[in-house]
């Protein structure tokens, strides 16, 4: 049905992305240790935290195994960018974690891993990806929020309920 809307520097991206040839797949479990690096590499450069421990995730692949999913992007065989999934209902597809190694950052192989979930959602009949927050402790990380804007993302609040007892 629909195509993302790129701007023209993530179109850049994804033409270098393929010059340098660069794969995007699915991933079984089997990647997590090697996906939980890049995760933690990822986030640590950033200053992010790490919410979960690699037991934890292993655990939730284990107990749901349809509802987790691992996409990768490779130079070769090394494992340069990857994203754990998870399957909020049949038309939503959360992208829990979003990671790519230092050393490639440069050609941004995040760009060719957004693109690659979108198209698994297409083939797959998911109506939305949603790509998390751009925000810590109620402040918007500017860069972060650009970064999924150059997608044709579409802003939409998070709304956080407190049960008081």
């Amino acid at each position: 049905e629909g195509s993302m809307t790129l701007d023209t520097h993530k179109k850049r991206r994804l033409r270098h992305a393929a010059l340098l040839a660069f794969t995007f797949r699915q991933l079984t479990s089997e990647y997590l240790d090697e996906a939980y690096l890049r995760i933690v590499e990822s986030r640590e450069s950033k200053g992010y935290p790490v919410t979960m421990t690699q037991g934890d995730l292993q655990e939730m692949f284990k107990l749901f195994p349809n509802e987790y999913l691992l996409f990768g992007v490779f130079s070769h065989d090394t494992l340069i960018a990857t994203s754990v999934c998870v399957k909020v209902n049949s038309e939503i597809l959360y992208c829990f974690y979003i990671g790519d190694a230092l050393a490639y950052r440069h050609a941004s192989p995040v760009t060719l891993l957004i693109h690659g979930i979108f198209e698994y959602c297409k083939e797959n009949n998911f109506t939305l990806i949603d790509l998390g927050i751009s925000s810590d402790k109620g402040v918007v990380n500017k860069g972060l929020y650009t970064f999924k804007k150059s997608f044709g993302t579409i802003h939409s609040p998070k709304l956080t309920f407190l049960k008081q007892f």
